[in-house]
């Protein structure tokens, strides 16, 4: 189980390196590109007071960090966006919190289920057992490791993102569809899933009407 759950790790790291390394080298290509290029070309003839004002005001903002380190999306992001935590707490953006309630209720929900399926038994020795039998269990060890990456997305959309795009954002988790079709063969759950799809059929309609004529929808 150990050796398992470490060359998973393994994988899901060089994945991740996989993943983000455009992005980070995009980052410092701007970085060394324009930032520095700018630097250097405002110092030819340039008053040492001026260039030091400009050096100043260009760094306070696309170009504040280092080649290494780059910040060029993160200022972006937070100048433009209002990405941060808890920065899109304002009673101006109440309309996009309900818009995302919708699907912050169905992951919530369909999480839940998820995990109580994957985890059961009330006791930590129960559940330590389930752990252990769940590692075993190829497909349904693989579809909680997307559960996992769910709840870390969930989180984000909830208290860091521009929250008007959640129902995009979390669209692409695959368990939304996996578990929505487990719970179909649960008697005792369709009661819940009526509304699932009922969300699923509204947005899909409404985008498909309001989207391509330039109407806000996300």
């Amino acid at each position: 189980v150990a050796a398992r759950l470490m060359g998973q790790g393994l994988l899901a790291a060089a994945q991740c390196l996989a993943v983000v390394s455009p992005f980070y080298f995009y980052q410092v290509s701007f970085q060394l590109g324009w930032c520095q290029k700018h630097g250097e070309a405002l110092g030819n003839g340039t008053d040492p007071v001026e260039f030091r004002a400009e050096i100043d005001k260009m760094r306070f903002g696309w170009c504040e960090g280092s080649p290494l380190v780059p910040k060029v999306y993160r200022f972006i992001q937070a100048s433009y966006w209002d990405v941060g935590l808890f920065k899109f707490y304002k009673a101006s953006q109440v309309p996009n919190f309900l818009l995302a309630a919708p699907i912050w209720s169905c992951s919530l929900f369909e999480l839940s289920e998820a995990i109580r399926d994957a985890l059961p038994g009330d006791s930590w020795g129960a559940k330590l057992g389930a752990i252990k039998s769940l590692v075993s269990d190829r497909q349904d060890y693989e579809l909680f490791v997307l559960c996992l990456h769910w709840v870390l997305m969930l989180a984000v959309s909830v208290l860091i993102m521009n929250v008007q795009v959640s129902t995009r954002f979390l669209s692409t988790c695959a368990p939304l569809y996996l578990i929505t079709a487990r719970l179909t063969g649960k008697k005792d759950k369709k009661a819940h899933l009526v509304w699932v799809v009922r969300f699923f059929a509204l947005y899909g309609i409404l985008g498909c009407l309001l989207y391509p004529n330039f109407l806000p929808w996300v």
